[in-house]
C-alpha cells in the first residue's frame, strides 16, 4: 500500500509568541463543532482516515488505542484552542520523547524499509509511559495542530473515521471497511490546504483593515500591494545598497505565533549542545566534535552580514532604509510578500519586528545566495514571497500527523523535521 494522503511534521524548535498588544495580533478563530446529528461530513472523516491508516497499517507495534484516540481528539477540539504558547509546549515534549524513547524504534524501521525485513523492533513502553499515554499526546497534538486551521469542521466524523479504522485488517479491505474510498479522500484533501489559504486570507484581509487605522502606523506601496509599518525607533546612519547590515528580527503570523527569530535559532543551537554533552551514547571524541561545530555555527551566526541590495525579499529592501543603525520598525505585510517559514500557514498575513543593529559603509561583501532577513543574529537566510501550494511531488506520510501544509518522513514515529506540503496520492491496493 502506497502511503496515504497528507501529514504533518512538529516543529517544537519555536518559542511561544509574544510582542504584547502593539503588533495587535488576531488571535486563532476556532470553526470545528461537534454534532452528531448533522449530515456527513467528507473533509472530517477523509482527516481521520488520514491521522490513523498509517498507524493502524505500518504500525501496528505501537499498539495505539483507536478509540482513546477518537475520544482525546475529540474532547480536545471541543475544549477550543488556549495558546500557541501551550501547543508549542506539548509540541517540544514530544520532541524530547521522540530522542530519549524512539530513536532505537525509528532506526529499526529504516533499516526495515531498506529490506532488513528480521529487524526486532524494540519496545518504546514502560510502566512510566504506557500506550494510552502515546495515544493521548499524539490525539492532543492532531487536535490543537487542526484547530489553527481555520476551516469549518465537524469533529465528530473525525472521531467516527478513527474508530472505523480500527475495523481495517489489511490494505485491500480499506475501501471494503471504510465509508469513504481512498479515492474521495484524496480527492476532499487535495482541496484543504486552499480551504486553508482561502480563510486565512480573508482574516488576513480584514485583519490588515484594521492595522491601518492604529496609531503611528503609516503605509508603504511594496510592488503592487500595501504594507503597513510602525517606526519605533528613527536610528542613526541609514543603509545605502552597497552597505553592509546586522539585523535582528522576529517573525509572528498575524495571529500571534512566533515563526522565526534571531535569537530562537541561537536558542536552539545551545538547547542542542546541551542534550549532546549529556548523550552517554556518544564518545567523547565525537561529542566534543558536535559541540565544537555548533558553537562555531553560532559565533558564524553572530558575526555574517550581507549587504542591502542583496536582501532578496522586496519587504525588507524597502523597510530598512526607513531606518538607521540601532534603529527598529514594525512590518505588517499581507501573505503573499510574507516570507517563507515551515510553520507557517497558507494565506497568513505576518507581523515582522527588525532591529538594524549594525551599518558598515561601502562595503561588498562576498555573494551569499539569496539572503533576505538574518535566521540567526547577523546571519541572513534564504526567505522567498509564498508562492501558494504546490500541485506535484507527493509526499510521504508521517504517521499520527495533523494535516496541515507542512510533510514529514515515513514510517516512523513523527520526526521533526518539516518541508512543504504536497497532496499525496491515495493508498493504492495490492
Amino acid at each position: 500500500m502506497k502511503k496515504i494522503l497528507i501529514a504533518v511534521a512538529m516543529c517544537a524548535t519555536l518559542v511561544s509568541c509574544g510582542g504584547g498588544n502593539s503588533h495587535y495580533f488576531a488571535g486563532v478563530e476556532n470553526r470545528t463543532y461537534n454534532d452528531s446529528s448533522a449530515e456527513f461530513d467528507t473533509l472530517a472523516y477523509a482527516m481521520g482516515m488520514n491521522y490513523s491508516l498509517n498507524l493502524k497499517l505500518r504500525l501496528s507495534e505501537l499498539n495505539m488505542d483507536f478509540d482513546l484516540y477518537a475520544q482525546t481528539m475529540a474532547e480536545t477540539m471541543e475544549k477550543g484552542f488556549t495558546s500557541f504558547e501551550d501547543m508549542e509546549a506539548q509540541q517540544k515534549a514530544f520532541m524530547e520523547l521522540q530522542s530519549e524513547r524512539f530513536a532505537d524504534f525509528n532506526m529499526a524501521m529504516r533499516k526495515r524499509q531498506m529490506g532488513m525485513d528480521t529487524v526486532a523492533l524494540p519496545n518504546v513502553y514502560d510502566e512510566t509511559f504506557t500506550n494510552k499515554d502515546f495515544t493521548r499526546m499524539m490525539a492532543k497534538l492532531n487536535a490543537l495542530d487542526l484547530l489553527t486551521h481555520s476551516v469549518p469542521m465537524n469533529i465528530h466524523y473525525t472521531a467516527e473515521a478513527i474508530r472505523d479504522v480500527k475495523g481495517v485488517e489489511a490494505d485491500s479491505l480499506i475501501d471494503k471497511t471504510l465509508r469513504i474510498s481512498q479515492k474521495t479522500a484524496m480527492q476532499t484533501l487535495r482541496g484543504y490546504e486552499l480551504q486553508i489559504k482561502k480563510n486565512l486570507e480573508a482574516q488576513s484581509i480584514d485583519w490588515l483593515k484594521e492595522i491601518a487605522t492604529k496609531p503611528n502606523v503609516d503605509t508603504l506601496k511594496v510592488g503592487n500591494s500595501l504594507v503597513y509599518y510602525r517606526i519605533n525607533s528613527v536610528g542613526g546612519v541609514k543603509p545605502e545598497p552597497k552597505d553592509s547590515v546586522q539585523i535582528y528580527y522576529d517573525l509572528y503570523s498575524f495571529r500571534g505565533r512566533l515563526l522565526g527569530s534571531s535569537d530562537a535559532q541561537i536558542k536552539g543551537m545551545k538547547e542542542n549542545i546541551e542534550r549532546i554533552s549529556k548523550d552517554e551514547k556518544l564518545s567523547d571524541s565525537m561529542r566534543q566534535a558536535r559541540i565544537d561545530m555548533m558553537n562555531s555555527h553560532i559565533e558564524r551566526i553572530q558575526k555574517q552580514k550581507t549587504t542591502l541590495d542583496r536582501i532578496f525579499l522586496p519587504v525588507f529592501k524597502e523597510c530598512l532604509p526607513l531606518i538607521g543603525e540601532y534603529g527598529s520598525i514594525t512590518i505588517w505585510a499581507p501573505a503573499h510578500l510574507a516570507p517563507q517559514s515551515r510553520t507557517i500557514l497558507p494565506g497568513e498575513a505576518v507581523v515582522i519586528d527588525l532591529q538594524l543593529t549594525s551599518v558598515t559603509k561601502g562595503v561588498d561583501l562576498p555573494q551569499v545566495n539569496n539572503p533576505a532577513a538574518p535566521q540567526g543574529k547577523g546571519h541572513p537566510i534564504m526567505i522567498t514571497p509564498q508562492n501558494g501550494p504546490k500541485k506535484d511531488n507527493a509526499a510521504k506520510v508521517n504517521p499520527g500527523k495533523p494535516v496541515n501544509p507542512k510533510v514529514a518522513s515515513p514510517k516512523s514515529v513523527p520526526a521533526v523535521k518539516s518541508v512543504k506540503v504536497d497532496p499525496a496520492k491515495p493508498a493504492a491496493k495490492k
